[in-house]
């Protein structure tokens, strides 16, 4: 049996695990890996699940960091996809370094766009029912 990430012929970009909350000691059964054009997410011991997430499909990531987070230097990275089976939303948590790897997560989608060809249209108002989109 072979494992999923052993045959990715891609550039692996950030790995960590996640981390518990106190001392931010990675003591879990949770992986993060960013490759240049896909996130895996691992998760289990006994019976694992592997999440991936093409890097062109995420739309929006944003850092979050409780009082205590802070005083480890940890950080949750949320992150807003266009993917059905996560439901468009993931959540790397307790990770080391949160803005650096947002920086690395944001440098990879731009990359993964512009092979894939892909844009995205954001709309800067609230009014999402015009079919014509925003009106400045």
């Amino acid at each position: 049996m072979t494992n999923p990430q052993s045959r990715h012929m891609h550039t692996k970009i950030w790995g960590d695990r996640k981390r518990i909350l106190f001392f931010g000691l990675p003591l879990s059964f949770t992986t993060y890996n960013l490759y240049d054009d896909e996130l895996i997410i691992k998760k289990g011991i006994f019976r694992q699940s592997f999440e991936k997430i093409k890097c062109f499909r995420i739309v929006d990531t944003t850092v979050t960091r409780s009082f205590l987070q802070r005083i480890f230097g940890l950080s949750d990275i949320l992150i807003d996809a266009m993917d059905e089976s996560t439901h468009g939303k993931i959540v790397l948590k307790n990770v080391r370094n949160g803005f650096d790897v947002d920086g690395y997560l944001n440098d990879a989608v731009d990359a993964a766009r512009k092979a894939q060809g892909v844009t995205t249209r954001e709309y800067m108002s609230g009014d999402y029912d015009d079919p014509h989109g925003p009106m400045f």
